[in-house]
């Protein structure tokens, strides 16, 4: 098998658990405690492809009608590579009419309050948020930049402003969010 079909299935297998990781975070919440979540991987690739496709580079911003789903954009990279490019186009819109989950970081961070209360501790670059677009009149999509640095997000979980932290395999060297005496954040 190759790496983009495992890079798919892993995608497709982390998206599974989503729903209820944000179920256990919720609750987590609602008990008193803080809530710490790991991932293998943050999709930002697939995001930064689906991104580049309709003309936003990493330093601008620019919207989705909906969030880039990272199992979706995986399977377009395979047709790209496996299927004749006469045929590649026709392949594509198929994907794109599949339900496919939306890249599981983003909707994590959105499903569980945002960037405001969501601590990101990953070493992506830019994010998906789901913004009021005052022009458009409606809800979209906005790629992003993220604000603030990992050290400042750690300090804000730490300090109990942001409850909930996600972790990636890429920041998890070297950081330690235990509760720590010499911190606010005392919870569990």
């Amino acid at each position: 098998m190759s790496t983009v079909h495992q890079r798919f299935f892993k995608f497709l297998a982390i998206a599974v658990k989503v729903d209820d990781c944000i179920a256990t975070a919720k609750q987590a919440l609602e008990e008193g405690s803080c809530c710490v979540i790991g991932l293998q991987s943050t999709g930002e690739a697939s995001s930064a492809r689906a991104a580049k496709e309709i003309g936003i580079n990493e330093e601008g911003r620019g919207t989705f009608d909906e969030f880039v789903s990272s199992p979706g954009e995986g399977l377009k990279h395979l047709i790209r590579d496996i299927v004749a490019p006469d045929q590649v186009q026709a392949w594509i819109d198929k994907v794109d009419k599949l339900d496919l989950p939306a890249n599981a970081l983003d909707r994590l961070l959105n499903e569980l309050g945002g960037p405001e209360k969501v601590a990101e501790l990953t070493g992506r670059k830019t994010r998906q948020l789901r913004r009021y677009d005052r022009t458009l009149k409606k809800e979209v999509i906005s790629y992003e930049k993220r604000k603030l640095s990992n050290i400042e997000e750690k300090k804000l979980f730490q300090g109990g402003e942001k409850l909930i932290a996600i972790v990636s395999e890429a920041a998890s060297t070297g950081i330690s969010l235990q509760a720590d005496k010499r911190v606010a954040n005392q919870r569990r």
